[in-house]
């Protein structure tokens, strides 16, 4: 008997030990992450010095007229490889959010292409792309009072509508795949707020894996879940600096 309770104790030790290393592991990743988001922010964006006589509303709405067309098309036709680029994912971002709330736009629905393009990469394999995956924390948490006029939804509820309803009950998975998942599945949850059925069945399917996301030991994964409860909606995975819309 003495036997058997050492062996049990020796096999709990072993146990909590792997937990404490994963733990450690997903806390030093989580912040090579966040090292990683302020090494990509540029501070010479908060610097930048006019360079046009004109006023700037009239040469922004100049330069608009004239990129409007071919910056949409090439948003619309190559949404993944944008994401998948530091500077892209900028551009992308500022086109989003710029013609997005557009009527005479709508039809072009840039929201949806990005929503797309996360939804058909295989494997979750985008929100593990780092200026992917600040693309989406800007996009869905730093994207307020901005209209989406395709769906009429603010645009990040409709990113995250429309993201939530691709993944359905895989949304446990994306949040357990790794820190960047698990912090992906919160910025979700927080811009589909409760009241809306995206949200609220989103919600219910993350509490349902409450055990398995508590177990993870990924900050990513208690980030999830908290805002899932209703305990951390408004926080963010990483550091990130202040950026305004175009």
């Amino acid at each position: 008997a003495a036997a058997a309770a050492d062996s049990k104790r020796a096999e709990e030790e072993e146990a909590e030990a792997k937990r404490a290393d994963a733990r450690a592991a997903a806390e030093a990743e989580a912040e090579a992450e966040e090292a990683e988001e302020e090494e990509d922010a540029d501070p010479t964006l908060d610097e930048l010095v006019p360079t046009s006589r004109k006023d700037d509303a009239q040469r922004r709405a100049e330069l608009l007229e004239a990129l409007a067309a071919p910056l949409q098309e090439m948003c619309l036709t190559e949404t993944s490889l944008l994401c998948r680029d530091k500077y892209g994912a900028d551009v992308l971002l500022e086109a989003v959010r710029v013609f997005s709330p557009m009527p005479t736009q709508a039809a072009h629905n840039l929201a949806g292409a990005v929503a797309d393009a996360f939804a058909e990469a295989d494997d979750y394999e985008l929100y593990e792309v780092p200026c992917a995956h600040l693309l989406l924390k800007r996009l869905l948490l730093q994207s307020d009072g901005i209209e989406d006029a395709a769906s009429g939804r603010p645009l990040s509820t409709a990113i995250a509508a429309a993201l939530l309803e691709s993944l359905k009950a895989s949304l446990p998975a994306l949040a357990l795949s790794s820190n960047r998942g698990g912090f992906s599945a919160s910025f979700l949850l927080a811009a589909c707020g409760e009241g809306t059925p995206e949200g609220d069945a989103a919600r219910a399917r993350i509490k349902a894996a409450a055990g398995k996301l508590a177990a993870a030991g990924t900050k990513g994964a208690e980030r999830a879940l908290a805002v899932a409860n209703g305990d951390d909606v408004a926080s963010g995975g990483g550091r990130d600096r202040d950026d305004a819309s175009a």
